[in-house]
């Protein structure tokens, strides 16, 4: 960009042209994003004000954040927030950034919570940026919703998001082996670390290089994390009560099913396709 004149829209098209020609998918809304943030704007403002010239300093400010995206930075980070299931959350490099499939296994998890009459207790494995347990909360404002991770800086996170969306819900550092001996859930769900160690090194830059690998890397198989959760989740569970994990795809839901299968005790495993069709959760209830 030089110092000749750039409007919103031309600074827009622009970048989206930009990132599309780096193969960004959601190139578009990316230059939205990044904009909106350093204009202090709703992107509707974005086009509301279409032909307003950036100042010389808003430039800079914005050359800054493309060049942080163009070395691989994911757009959610820079501008340090994610929306999941309509919440506004804070988001950095110790969480996940929040993914709309990981929706699907909310709407799983409250039509598992609707079958329990009063009392409902829920808990969330690896909560990450509080994103499941605090959708759960908003949908269920009578229930006990707890969450758990073994980070830390991602616990305060979620805390943080919990507060600033005046969501309640019970925040505990550790595994899901932190619950042992207390009162029983009647729901407990997870999107766990799910790709295989190997695998780490071939994922995509945004990912590889700047998500938390303790939050992605689930073990030579892929699968530590589910077995500890199963190991632990008869005794954590009321009777009929439900588990539920978010997965990678078909090999890996056909893996976990296998894995409920061979724990006993559970109802034949269920899978839910994700709105690409890919299969995203994998779910069941203890048989009492």
């Amino acid at each position: 960009m030089t110092e000749e004149t750039w409007t919103v829209m031309r600074t827009l098209d622009w970048t989206a042209g930009a990132f599309r020609k780096r193969g960004y998918s959601s190139a578009r809304l990316e230059a939205e994003v990044l904009l909106a943030h350093v204009l202090e704007l709703e992107r509707i403002g974005l086009y509301t004000q279409f032909d307003r010239p950036l100042t010389r300093e808003e430039r800079e400010d914005y050359k800054q954040l493309v060049r942080r995206r163009f070395a691989g930075e994911p757009s959610q980070y820079i501008v340090g927030e994610q929306e999941f299931w309509s919440i506004p959350l804070a988001v950095n490099s110790s969480v996940l950034v929040p993914r709309p499939d990981t929706e699907i296994l909310v709407e799983e998890a409250l039509r598992a919570a609707a079958g329990f009459a009063e009392d409902l207790r829920t808990l969330d494995v690896g909560t990450g940026s509080g994103a499941i347990a605090l959708a759960l909360r908003s949908e269920l404002p009578d229930a006990d919703v707890w969450a758990c991770d073994v980070s830390a800086e991602a616990l305060a996170l979620a805390r943080q998001n919990g507060a600033k969306n005046a969501l309640d819900v019970q925040w505990v550092h550790g595994s899901i082996e932190a619950f042992n001996g207390k009162e029983a859930f009647h729901v407990i769900v997870s999107n766990p670390p799910y790709i295989p160690t190997a695998s780490l090194a071939g994922l995509m830059t945004e990912v590889r290089d700047h998500e938390p690998h303790l939050a992605l890397d689930g073990g030579p198989d892929g699968l530590n994390v589910f077995r500890q959760i199963l190991d632990c989740a008869p005794s954590l569970l009321h009777s009929r009560g439900w588990l539920g994990f978010e997965v990678e795809g078909d090999r890996q839901a056909n893996e976990v099913r296998e894995l409920f299968q061979t724990s006993g005790g559970w109802d034949l495993p269920e899978v839910r396709k994700d709105y690409a069709g890919i299969p995203r959760v994998v779910y069941s209830r203890r048989m009492s």
